[in-house]
């Protein structure tokens, strides 16, 4: 659809363009014909590629380190995803700003806490007691290290009901 813009570009990561503005209903219908052509309902099923799967006993200090030691992440080299199966929610969780949640799970006597950006909205998914499985990323946290907990936290990618 070169025609329709005045200009174009971008790289793997962005795309850039200028159109006339009584350009952009023809867009939109040529746009949504060609996604139409070419996508399934299977193209919007949220799927996670999980790299290895832990217990939280797992998690110690050294082998965090480990992990945080392949940074930088990105395009590239995304971060590595861990999969935490039948953890247990140990209490009810806490909202930050209106739309991020956190919330502390339990496997074997081994307690975390988690951040999850964005998951308010499925607030009822993480109810205390609830037994989830887990898909995480590790991140260094020099917020809680300044404040005397450890220099790394879990973020949480995405969660389901316990199998």
């Amino acid at each position: 659809m070169a025609e329709l813009f005045t200009k174009f570009g971008g790289h793997k990561q962005a795309a850039g363009l200028t159109m006339q503005a009584d350009r952009i209903e023809n867009f939109r219908m040529r746009f949504n014909a060609f996604a139409a052509a070419r996508l399934s309902p299977s193209d919007f099923c949220r799927t996670v590629e999980i790299d290895a799967i832990l217990s939280l006993d797992e998690l110690t200090d050294e082998a965090v380190g480990c992990v945080l030691s392949l940074a930088p992440f990105g395009a590239g080299n995304g971060a590595p995803v861990f999969a935490v199966f039948g953890a247990e929610v140990c209490a009810p969780p806490v909202v930050m700003k209106e739309k991020h949640l956190r919330f502390v799970v339990r496997q074997n006597g081994r307690t975390l806490g988690v951040k999850a950006w964005n998951f308010a909205e499925r607030i009822d998914e993480l109810q205390p007691g609830s037994r989830v499985d887990l898909a995480l990323c590790l991140e260094e946290d020099s917020y809680s290290l300044s404040r005397g907990y450890g220099g790394w936290g879990a973020i949480l990618k995405d969660v389901r009901t316990a199998r």
